[in-house]
């Protein structure tokens, strides 16, 4: 008797552990289920964002493209409208009836190089004013105490 209750007593235990275990097996499988759901989920998610993200650098791609063109075209515009005001500036000097006259004139280099009447009168002066300092200079050390032309004390 008291071997049929052991014996009873492991098979309800037997039965609850594979009752535990089957229980367990079920929620472990509806949690890889989600998981699976959830990657798949996420999966999708980066699919539409990867399709998003193509579709901006596509855009960008073009815009850039459209700038540089758009820059391209208006440098040749700039250059056109330059060769245009150069050809009709050229055919105006021609048209001027002194124009070979004016562009055969040489400029005189020496006379261009050479130093105006104020430029040496300004460099006379500017050396008067650096005698006038040294000289303020000198005697303002005969008097001792004293700096420079603005006496300040030492």
């Amino acid at each position: 008797r008291a071997e049929a209750a052991e014996r009873a007593r492991r098979e309800a235990e037997r039965r609850q552990l594979e009752e535990h275990h089957r229980e367990r097996q079920r929620r472990e499988a509806e949690l890889e289920s989600e998981r699976q759901k959830e990657a798949a989920r996420l999966r999708a998610e980066a699919e539409v964002e990867a399709a998003r993200n193509a579709e901006r650098v596509e855009y960008r791609a073009e815009k850039a493209k459209e700038r540089r063109d758009e820059e391209e075209r208006a440098r040749e515009r700039q250059e056109e409208e330059s060769r245009r005001r150069e050809t009709a500036l050229a055919e105006l000097a021609k048209q001027t009836p002194y124009y070979e006259s004016i562009s055969a004139l040489q400029p005189d280099r020496d006379r261009v190089l050479r130093e105006t009447r104020a430029f040496q009168r300004m460099k006379e002066e500017s050396e008067w004013r650096r005698q006038m300092v040294e000289l303020a200079r000198d005697r303002a050390g005969e008097h001792e105490g004293v700096d420079g032309v603005f006496g300040r004390s030492a």
